[in-house]
Order: structure tokens, then sequence, then C-alpha cells
């Protein structure tokens, strides 16, 4: 996807992050690097979130089926959404250049300790932060490029962060809200699972996918190509969507659920954290519709960066990115205590950011489930 000529890096929530502190006991991480900013804050949200209405018009997602033997294939190169009439997006089959870069923050001292911001008892064990933060101080300090990470623990809200507001190109990762849209446009009986959606010529862009042999002109409902998006990581699809949606729609949306995005793209990786986070409250509070979006996402065809991390047989949503330098995954680990993370990357050398994002969702592992014993080292990207 090609940025708006002249549309500079923007940081989206500009709002001090809170800092609080790992658990007591755990040793001080200042001494890892003096430029490591740690921060615990709590879940905007209300947590856990209201139950909402369920839709009875959609579809229930069957049962997902069991997994395979892990692969870790190279991610396709990708390209990016197309733009909607009057060029609010651009796209373009990986011409152009990256977004600049946002200037990274100022160096800081890890604050002293401080107290819990809940009487200790009042919630669950909380997760010991302390190996996530070890493995970002590592992967930062051997990286040529620039990193980013939100990790949330699902059970109480609360949350690590380093450099959660630095602005990146998303990559393929913004096809999760993309997604939520359409669904949340189902849910409010102003569209369809099955609506049928022309693809013109322009919505075609590798990697195709499925939709490779389908000509220009074919209908496809809005359902399937939701599901290659998040599935296959595929283009057309998105296109597609985002054309029949509406980019400023799908912005405006994304907004109202706290993770806004610019026209460049540019996001940050809160905002990222918050796709992620209504998908984790829809899922609790309407499980069949959400199923719909957590099925592909679930059985994605690449299994590597986060889904390498963790031991086999845990389940794992997640979207991953990767477009001109910007290599991503988010998403969800269903281990013993479920977790969302979020790793954004920029401007490393080729491939390199594969073994740093696993790593760094090996120390969330980590954190939320103890040590143990993983999958492959690289990841397997490209």
């Amino acid at each position: 996807m090609k940025s708006v000529s002249g549309m500079p890096p923007k940081i989206l929530d500009s709002r001090p992050v809170e800092v609080m502190a790992v658990p007591q006991g755990s040793r001080r991480l200042s001494a890892l690097v003096p430029w490591l900013m740690v921060a615990v804050v709590g879940c905007q949200a209300p947590w856990p979130p209201a139950p909402a209405e369920s839709s009875p018009a959609l579809p229930q997602a069957g049962p997902a089926e069991a997994p395979g033997p892990e692969v870790t294939p190279e991610p396709p190169a990708e390209a990016e959404p197309a733009p909607e009439a009057g060029g609010q997006m651009a796209g373009g089959g990986g011409e152009g250049s990256p977004p600049p870069a946002a200037e990274p923050p100022p160096a800081q001292e890890l604050p002293p300790a401080q107290e819990p911001p809940v009487p200790p008892g009042a919630l669950p064990a909380g997760p010991d932060w302390q190996p996530l933060a070890e493995a970002v101080a590592r992967a930062a300090s051997g990286f040529s490029g620039r990193l980013s990470v939100v990790a949330v623990d699902l059970e109480t809200g609360d949350r690590w962060e380093y450099r959660a507001t630095d602005s990146y190109h998303p990559a393929s990762t913004i096809k999760v809200p993309v997604a939520l849209f359409a669904l949340a446009e189902v849910r409010a009986g102003r569209l369809r699972w099955d609506d049928p959606v022309r693809l013109t010529e322009a919505d075609f862009e590798p990697p195709l996918g499925a939709l490779a042999d389908v000509p220009p002109g074919t209908e496809v409902p809005v359902g399937r190509l939701v599901d290659l998006a998040l599935r296959e990581s595929n283009n057309t699809a998105v296109n597609a969507l985002g054309r029949h949606l509406g980019w400023g729609r799908i912005r405006a949306f994304a907004e109202s659920i706290g993770g806004g995005f610019d026209r460049g793209p540019l996001a940050i990786p809160r905002a990222a954290a918050a796709w992620w986070l209504h998908l984790w409250q829809l899922s609790r509070t309407a499980p069949g519709e959400a199923e719909l979006l957590v099925a592909p996402l679930r059985e994605a065809t690449y299994r590597g960066r986060i889904a390498a991390a963790v031991p086999p047989g845990v389940e794992v949503w997640h979207k991953y990115g990767s477009y001109l330098g910007h290599e991503h995954d988010t998403g969800i680990v269903l281990g013993p205590r479920p977790f969302l993370l979020v790793v954004y990357t920029g401007d490393g050398q080729p491939g390199e950011a594969d073994g740093v994002i696993v790593a760094i969702a090996r120390g969330a592992w980590q954190a939320f489930a103890g040590p143990a014993d993983a999958g492959p080292a690289a990841g397997g990207g490209g």
C-alpha cells in the first residue's frame, strides 16, 4: 500500500501513558537498557465488558478443524488495499515507499517500582512481566530497525507497553478493522454476510490466493471476502471490501473503538491492540458471530511469528503484515492465561524482524504461562 503523498506520520493517540510497576518481587528493569520504557496500565474499557445484543440474522461458523502439523512458510510479499473513490487510501502492488518513520521518543529511565493499582487479592495473580521486558530489551538492542510492543492480560485488562504510540504502516494488520467493520454492519442490519460484491479490475492485487482464477466481474459474498482477507491475507478480497464498505467509514468505525488509523495509512500499536480487544470482547458477548472472524484468524495459513513462538497445540488467533520494511504480527494467544500481543517493527534488514517477533512472543508466553518449549526459532518469515 502506498502512502498518501505529503502525508506526514501522525501519532494517533498522544495521551500520556500511566506508568505502573511490574509485580512486587521482580527486580527492577532499569538496569537492562536505560532507554527501556515499561508501562503497565489498566484497560481503558470497563472490564469485563457489558453484554451486547446478538444479531439472530448472522450465520454461525462451524467448528474449527483440529490443528495440523505446525509449519512456518515464508509469508508472501504483501501489497495493501486499493483506494476508494476520491483516493482516501492509496494502494499498489508494492510500488512507492513507506511513510516516513516517527522519531523515537527521548531516552527515559524506568521509574521506581510502585504499589500495584489494586489491593492484593482483588484480582487473580497477574503475569510476571519480567520475561517480556527482558525479551524486548534484548530484541531492541540487537535490532537494526525500530520496534513497538503492547501486551494485554485478557483476564484483568492490565497491560505492558513499549513505544506504543510510534507510527507505522500497518501493512495487512489493517485487515482486522476492515473485517470488524463488516461484521458490525451485519449485526446492525445494514449488510448481509451473503451480500454479493462484484470484483473490479482494480481490486486484483497479489497475493491473489483463492481468487487467482476468478475473473473481474465475478460476484463474491461479503463473508467469503472477509474469510479470505483474514485466512490467507488476500489483498484482492480486502480491496473489494474497502471499496464496497468505504474506507472513510472503516476509519470512522476504527476510531469509535479506540483504534483509529490515518489515511497514509499510519497506525500505532496501541490502536492495533484496540482492534483485538474489540474482537475479544465480542467473542465473550456474541461468540457465534465473533466466530465468523475468529475461525479464519485461528486457521490462518501462515504459522510463523507469534504462532511459531508458543508450544504446539496452543490456540492462536493472529494477523501478520509485511510491507516495505514494516513487519508485524498481532493476535491473541489462548494459553493458561489468555493474552493479547502486538509487535510492530519498521526499517529492519530483510528477514531480520521474524526472529525478533518470535523472541518477543516467547517472552510474552513466559510472562503469562512460564517457561516452556515452543516452536521453531526463527518463525520462517520473509
